[in-house]
């Protein structure tokens, strides 16, 4: 028994040392302890495209960008689909599965809000406040959301849209490189890598054409940053 009391008193001073001496701090440790394990589960988070929701996930930035692209009912007249709705999505994750997102488009007054739900990697839930503009093929006002499975991986940084009326492309990140086709206002691209002197390593592809995937350099200045402002 004496030997039992001695250990005790040995011991709990220090640890009534270290809690004396960090205070609060030991809320704080475990708290960071929980970030820690929430940003491990979110490093499983797969950049890449889930049905029509092209999604790419910044695990750094805690920052998650995409769009919503729905085309149907090519016009061959026009040239174009008749049925679309297309948005576009950023926001950051709270908690290990949920993303509370903003979306729109620029140019539209329509702002709104929502979240993602993930499942792992086997599928997403987005739920929004209110319809987006545009044909409606789902309902995103649903309560448990509009869910879309997983198709593949990419190794996006970010989705982003065209800023300027004409973006030059580049076959490399050097002016002298420049090519002759270019992208619109608008327009959607997945950056691959960021350069320091100002350049975007892209994807794109046409509305409705995603197999068809293109990759070039462009110019980040001509591009809205993820909260689509200039």
């Amino acid at each position: 028994m004496g030997n039992s009391i001695f250990l005790k008193i040995f011991i709990v001073p220090g640890i009534l040392f270290i809690l004396k001496n960090i205070g609060n701090d030991y809320m704080t440790l475990q708290n960071q302890t929980c970030i820690g394990s929430q940003a491990k589960n979110q490093t499983r988070i797969v950049s890449g495209v889930y049905g029509d929701v092209s999604i790419s996930f910044d695990s750094g930035r805690n920052l998650v960008t995409g769009v919503y692209e729905y085309y149907d009912k090519w016009n061959p007249k026009y040239k174009d689909f008749t049925d679309i709705n297309v948005f576009y999505f950023f926001g950051q994750f709270e908690g290990d599965s949920i993303v509370k997102i903003k979306a729109g488009w620029p140019g539209i007054s329509q702002r709104l809000f929502g979240k993602i739900i993930f499942s792992g990697n086997s599928s997403i839930r987005i739920s929004l406040n209110d319809q987006p503009y545009g044909y409606n093929a789902v309902n995103f006002r649903k309560l448990d959301g509009v869910e879309f499975n997983f198709s593949y991986k990419k190794d996006w940084k970010e989705i982003r849209m065209v800023k300027n009326q004409r973006a030059h492309l580049f076959d490399l990140p050097d002016s002298a490189w420049i090519r002759k086709g270019y992208l619109v206002k608008d327009d959607i691209v997945k950056i691959l890598s960021f350069s320091n002197k100002g350049w975007a390593e892209i994807e794109y592809s046409s509305p409705g054409m995603s197999d068809n995937v293109r990759h070039s350099w462009i110019r980040k200045e001509v591009l809205f940053d993820y909260t689509w402002q200039d």
